[in-house]
């Protein structure tokens, strides 16, 4: 084995592994997001998303947008939310679900569902 493909080799390895690295960080943050945890136990206890979809089996999260208060509106005083996007499996389908919690409100509501 030449020099060359030695290194080419070791870039592939540091390469790999790094990408190995991101994805327990991504799923560790995934895991321990409060928003995620609870979205998700909203997700499965609305009978409207079941109705669609059938039994849940599984739900994993697909985007995330964090909105702080004060960005857009005529003065600049719109409150902030988080909006999760959530691709939910279940016996009969699968669907997307947009959940959406205002920062002042204690309750999350579901904006939409699309089915797939």
């Amino acid at each position: 084995m030449s020099a060359f493909e030695r290194k080419r080799w070791k870039w592939w390895l540091v390469a790999v592994i790094a990408v190995c690295v991101a994805g327990v960080v991504a799923k560790y943050y995934e895991i321990h997001d409060p928003y995620n945890v609870e979205f998700q136990a909203f997700i499965r206890s609305q009978s409207s998303v079941e109705e669609q979809v059938g039994v849940i089996s599984s739900v994993s999260v697909i985007k995330r947008v964090h909105s702080y208060p004060g960005f857009g509106g005529p003065a600049g005083d719109t409150p902030g939310y988080e909006l999760y996007l959530y691709s939910v499996e279940g016996d009969r389908g699968r669907a997307w679900v947009e959940v959406r919690k205002m920062n002042k409100s204690p309750h999350a509501e579901i904006t939409s569902v699309q089915l797939r």
